[in-house]
């Protein structure tokens, strides 16, 4: 049976993707087992094929040979974004994925230490998001200029983002009441990341003296990380109904990262704000290579609670992640990099290729729920916050790079679903609904009607942008999962 274990999971291996998850949402993963439908709050106590992620001590629960995989069958994203694109200009997304998740293998102790042994792969974060819109309209767009002008507006931008774990895990019980384990893991990270956005304005009469005027800016950035993750693990049964479990996660630890990069940007014809004057024409254009990417976890310490009743259990679990001091994740200065330009240009352009990282430290917190029936079936109801580090951070001297554009926002996550036993396998099935609201963000360009051009700077075809830019995002995911025991 064990080596029909190994080759399913081999199998499924080759074969599997991901979940969803915001890279700076550190509870936004769902691994569509137990835990999943629980809302992740099982550090306290509650044994299934995630427990090598969530608290690895817990893997000496285990009595018998197992062979999981969870399926998150589908996701539905509805993003909206209103006044992205100036007041009363917005952008909406839908987006929909089928994706694996969690694949593990369990061997129960047969040697004499009595050590049970878990190996595990799965995609803790997958992030792709896709958003932009564009706006056309005709009117005097610059005012000392007469004449209607043709004003077109674009701003687009995809964010893939995916974090793999490999990983084994260790867990023996010290005593009856005490467990302890250690689970250690390989990671690859990958990124890819691209926006656009430009302006045009162009004559809508004859006049061949008429100059048509472009911004135009454009970045597209690639790469990806190894990196390493440890946790340990304890847990106590303080009596058959309470126990207590847990969990210290490391840092992340860096192993090698690459990147690879462009951005360029080009000013034709942009007039002069205040006075009509055409200001001197400008290009642009950066090419970096193996430059250095690192993606930085913190260190974070989980604590639960497992309270089981005769048909009741119920689980709280809270967890707190250490700040992250800003830092690049992706830094130009160790890469070698190009650079294509016209003799004029308004500053010198500094590190256009770098991108800036960190996060807050914060506290999430999950409360769990399951209800007994007959027959080995059972109903789970879950809730969870899920805090966005980066939701107002500072980042201080680097504050001039570039950072990822998505909405800072926090969501909370309620989940629903059933269990039951099979044959030889425990079935679970069920849904998750996300919501996340946020008000005053930047907005991403303001080419609200009429476009009044921006002084703020020396070139600019757009008016002042503003905070008046209001999130909402909303989600589905429905679960599936099977465990087979031997």
């Amino acid at each position: 049976m064990v080596r029909k274990l190994i080759i399913l999971f081999g199998l499924w291996f080759i074969c599997s993707n991901t979940v969803f998850s915001q890279f700076s949402h550190y509870w936004g993963e769902s691994f569509s087992t137990k835990s999943a439908l629980l809302s992740g709050a099982v550090v306290g106590g509650y044994q299934d094929e995630s427990s090598i992620y969530y608290n690895p001590s817990i893997l000496s629960d285990s009595s018998v040979n197992q062979f999981s995989f969870a399926n998150g069958v589908v996701n539905i994203d509805y993003l909206r974004y209103e006044n992205a694109l100036g007041e009363g200009v917005d952008v909406s997304h839908l987006e929909s994925s089928v994706n694996a998740g969690f694949l593990s293998v369990n061997l129960y102790p047969k040697d004499k230490f009595q050590l049970v042994w878990k190996a595990a792969y799965f995609n803790r974060s997958k992030f792709d998001n896709s958003l932009g819109d564009e706006v056309k309209k005709q009117y005097n767009v610059i005012e000392l200029n007469p004449g209607i002008e043709q004003y077109i507006g674009k701003v687009g931008s995809r964010t893939e983002f995916n974090d793999y774990w490999y990983g084994l895990g260790i867990a023996k019980f010290v005593n009856d009441k005490l467990s302890v384990g250690v689970s250690g893991f390989l990671r690859y990270t990958s990124l890819r990341y691209h926006y656009s956005k430009t302006i045009e304005i162009g004559s809508m009469g004859f006049d061949t003296n008429q100059k048509i005027a472009i911004s135009s800016d454009l970045m597209d950035t690639r790469g990806y990380t190894w990196r390493g993750t440890l946790k340990l693990g304890g847990n106590y049964r303080f009596n058959e109904k309470i126990s207590g479990g847990i969990t210290i996660t490391s840092p992340s630890l860096f192993f090698a990262g690459s990147a690879h990069g462009n951005n360029s940007f080009s000013r034709v014809n942009n007039p002069n704000a205040e006075t009509g004057e055409l200001l001197p024409d400008y290009f642009y254009d950066a090419s970096g290579a193996n430059m250095r990417m690192n993606v930085r976890d913190p260190l974070s310490v989980a604590v639960g609670v497992d309270y089981r009743l005769e048909k009741l259990r119920w689980n709280v679990t809270a967890e707190w992640f250490a700040g992250i001091a800003p830092y690049r994740i992706i830094d130009q200065t160790t890469g070698k990099v190009t650079e294509l330009k016209t003799t004029y240009l308004p500053e010198d352009p500094m590190e256009v290729l770098s991108f800036v990282g960190g996060g807050k430290s914060i506290v999430n917190i999950a409360v769990g729920l399951e209800i007994y029936n007959k027959n080995d079936r059972s109903v789970m109801l879950g809730f969870k916050t899920d805090f966005d580090a980066l939701k107002g951070f500072d980042y201080q001297e680097l504050s001039h790079l570039h950072t990822m554009v998505n909405a800072k926002s926090n969501y909370y996550h309620f989940s629903a679903g059933k269990s039951f036993l099979f044959l030889k396998y425990d079935v679970l099935f069920g849904v998750q609904y996300s919501i996340s609201r946020q008000k005053n963000l930047k907005a991403l360009a303001n080419f609200s009607d009429p476009v009044d051009l921006s002084t703020s700077g020396a070139y600019n075809l757009e008016g002042e942008v503003q905070n008046n830019m209001h999130f909402k995002g909303d989600a589905l995911t429905f679960f599936l999962g099977l465990t087979l025991k031997n």
